[in-house]
């Protein structure tokens, strides 16, 4: 309530600025508001994040806590669970009243809490076309409930990405114009949130994995074992005391096994339970991204997490 009576800033107009603020109130946590609030940190500004939930919710929840961590360094300050009650000009810019909270003061607003389709008097009823608060309702082609109409990007209403466009445009070309029976597959997607640590994504979180009715197994790989992160002398690949050897079944949370078994013993885990090196005082998380799947006539399916520069 009272957005629309407030200036307030989105990734687009925010590079309009030709000052920079005292104060910067970032509302939602996903990629583009994290990115935003940590460059604008750096540039010398306050910044407070205001995030529903837990930010990045679409990443691994051990990826997210990498960033979460790095956020909090730099001091931003970081509300999660934030339930925000009004939005309203102020003496020296804007305040934002917060539900069982004291009201936050800023110099300007940054929104990132996502986007909605601007469909409304398109006249899609008169042409057939469904559509939903999320988007034109397509099918795996792209088509559009009017089979001479397709939907591309943001508004098909699937992941909200630049590239995802793009590759809409080509399933669509190939259905248009070569009668094709292109579809799309989201099975490999990949996005990459530029904060720093970056945080890289590619396929099926667990939770998405898990909901599918695949059975997973997780292998978490240190950053030390990154060639680049060598090279640039990123701290993630430092690890003090060396490395601890991790596991973690279907459906367990990792936890650290004994680094002084016998080798025999720790070569019968590897095999039974694929154990994964980890460095001993850091964040559970970097490692190698990609989707593959195991051996065996029951295949699981293995992911490999990566938070860090590449």
């Amino acid at each position: 309530p009272g957005l629309a009576e407030v200036p307030f800033l989105t990734n687009e107009s925010v590079f309009g600025l030709t000052e920079l603020p005292g104060h910067l109130i970032v509302i939602g946590g996903g990629p583009i508001g994290v990115e935003m609030a940590q460059a604008f940190r750096r540039l010398g500004a306050a910044v407070t994040l205001l995030e529903r939930g837990q930010i990045l919710p679409k990443d691994e929840p051990e990826a997210a806590a990498i960033i979460r961590a790095a956020l909090r360094r730099e001091g931003i300050a970081l509300h999660e669970g934030a339930r925000i009650a009004a939005v309203r000009r102020a003496a020296n810019g804007v305040e934002v009243a917060l539900e069982g909270e004291e009201p936050l003061q800023g110099t300007h607003l940054l929104v990132a809490a996502g986007r909605k389709p601007n469909i409304a008097g398109l006249g899609l009823e008169e042409a057939g076309i469904a559509a939903t608060p999320r988007g034109i309702t397509v099918d795996a082609r792209l088509r559009s409930t009017n089979r001479r109409v397709f939907a591309i990007g943001d508004v098909a209403g699937g992941p909200q990405f630049t590239h995802i466009a793009g590759y809409h445009a080509g399933i669509v070309i190939r259905n248009a114009l070569f009668g094709l029976p292109a579809k799309v597959d989201y099975a490999a997607l990949p996005w990459v949130t530029y904060a720093d640590p970056e945080l890289a994504h590619v396929g099926l979180t667990e939770a998405a994995a898990r909901e599918a009715g695949h059975a997973v197994s997780i292998l978490l790989q240190p950053l030390s074992g990154n060639d680049r992160a060598q090279a640039e002398h990123h701290p993630l690949s430092r690890p003090p005391g060396g490395a601890a050897h991790y596991r973690r079944q279907p459906g367990e949370r990792a936890r650290r096994r004994d680094p002084h078994r016998s080798g025999h013993a720790r070569g019968r885990d590897q095999t039974q339970h694929r154990v994964e090196d980890r460095a001993a005082s850091r964040l559970p998380g970097p490692g190698s991204p990609g989707v593959r799947r195991g051996p065996g006539p029951d295949p699981e399916l293995v992911q490999f997490r990566s938070a860090g520069p590449g």
